[in-house]
């Protein structure tokens, strides 16, 4: 499933980046990417590297805003203070596609690998379990 996510979130975000690089160069302008070939290489590069960061890290998918805003700073060379829609756009969207995706085919959207918090309690079974953990046996709903 991770792999199949993986390359899900590739393809999206592949065109996603495209698309809001060319609306923010329409807007602002003045967004020099260099040459084409050159410019895919790091954008695959940079997505890769959020992609695999939101698939094989626990919450992985928050992580990867510093990587975004870093990544199209240094690989990009844009203006530290221009970037802010691009990477306020790409990981809006690449958190949104990674929960839905997650739930689509996995079931369940991933919060933590550990499996204490998978199992589901209702909260006043949880209230009591948490009290039972403090108060003496007798004194315990």
């Amino acid at each position: 499933m991770n792999f199949v996510l993986l390359l899900i979130l590739f393809g999206a975000g592949a065109v996603l980046l495209a698309l809001s690089i060319m609306l923010m160069n329409s807007f602002v302008g003045g967004i020099e990417l260099g040459q084409a070939h050159i410019a895919v290489g790091k954008g695959a590069g940079l997505l890769l590297a959020v992609n695999l960061l939101a698939v094989a890290v626990p919450q992985g998918v928050f992580l990867a805003f510093p990587v975004w805003w870093l990544g199209l700073v240094f690989l990009f060379r844009i203006d530290f203070w221009q970037v802010w829609p691009l990477v306020l756009l790409n990981w809006v969207f690449q958190v949104a596609a990674y929960y839905v995706l997650s739930l689509l085919l996995g079931g369940t959207a991933p919060v933590s690998d550990d499996p204490r918090l998978r199992t589901l309690v209702p909260p006043s079974r949880a209230y009591s379990v948490a009290v039972a953990g403090i108060l003496p046996a007798h004194l315990t709903p």
